[in-house]
């Protein structure tokens, strides 16, 4: 097990890379616990599938989360850059970013260096090794679709605020975002808290909702959803 020390290095090492080599999908950073021993090689490293079967299984997801999903809900993701690899390995996580997923639009919204911008759907999980769907649990409530599309209106309205690059590792800004801090933001959740130990990572999302879909690595396999009961 990594010491908080190491954690904390590891943590400022990926935002200082970060801040000059930037993707859309690598930037969210937080402690983490020891993954197990078969996930840590992916941790390190994910090889980028091309070609036609990934592009099957690209749309595969697509279409699960247009079944599946709603207006306000995260998706959480595995990006393929050098910056995702180091997040990734310094956080002990098999996830690298987090976003607020506007299905009506057909687009997302996420904090990344250097402000918070708009991505397409299909680009942004065209960039990912795995997508997982996480329902927020505000949502699940009576009134749970109109706070969603709220959320989405909160996360557009600081399309172009800066990203908050100290406060990803416990030094926040309330007038800039990291990606899983704009995420719960979004939906009324403060998390702008001092210590690295109060940092929300993408792996965390689930545990402010349930997760909906996981689409675990690509393989080159096209997901079926469970026939409707």
């Amino acid at each position: 097990m990594r010491s908080n020390f190491q954690r904390t290095s590891l943590m400022v090492l990926s935002l200082i890379v970060c801040a000059f080599v930037q993707t859309p999908e690598s930037h969210a950073f937080g402690k983490g616990k020891r993954l197990a021993a078969e996930d840590q090689d992916k941790a390190i490293k994910v090889e980028r599938k091309t070609g036609e079967a990934a592009e099957l299984e690209t749309a595969s997801w697509l279409n699960a989360i247009k079944t599946l999903a709603q207006d306000g809900d995260w998706l959480v993701v595995r990006g393929y850059h050098s910056t995702d690899d180091l997040v990734a390995f310094g956080t002990n996580s098999a996830f690298s970013h987090a976003v607020v997923l506007d299905l009506t639009q057909n687009e997302i919204i996420e904090a990344v260096q250097p402000a918070v911008r708009i991505q397409t759907l299909p680009e942004f999980l065209a960039n990912a090794n795995r997508v997982r769907l996480v329902r927020p649990a505000g949502a699940s409530t009576e009134g749970g679709i109109e706070r969603g599309r709220e959320a989405v209106e909160s996360a557009r309205s600081v399309v172009g605020q800066s990203y908050d690059l100290f406060g990803a590792i416990g030094i926040p800004s309330d007038k800039r975002f990291y990606c899983s801090e704009l995420a719960v933001w979004s939906w009324g959740i403060k998390v702008d808290k001092f210590g690295a130990l109060n940092v929300v990572a993408p792996k965390d999302i689930h545990k402010y909702g349930n997760i909906l879909f996981d689409s675990k690595d690509r393989d080159g396999v096209a997901e079926q959803l469970p026939a409707a009961q």
